[in-house]
């Protein structure tokens, strides 16, 4: 079964492009668009923190401080966050 001659040209813009250079470009077009949304997703800010309580929202404020001072520390000097 076969598709035709891969060397055959298509006019692509006005150029002539041989039909297998044609899948490479359609290919890295994907990619590219793809890559792009990938880019442009991870320059997007985090939707806000929503806390369920004032005490989960203290909690949280606590173990934040503490991770900011113990990540200073070496790893032999750090302990565990005992809430």
């Amino acid at each position: 079964m076969s598709i035709g001659n891969p060397h055959d040209t298509l006019a692509v813009f006005g150029r002539q492009v041989p039909r297998w250079k044609v899948g490479y470009y359609v290919l890295g077009m994907y990619a590219g668009i793809y890559g792009m949304a990938k880019l442009y997703g991870s320059f997007q800010s985090a939707p806000a923190r929503v806390f369920e309580s004032p005490e989960q929202e203290q909690f949280v404020r606590r173990y934040v401080e503490f991770a900011e001072g113990e990540s200073k520390k070496p790893l032999q000097v750090r302990r565990d966050f005992q809430g």
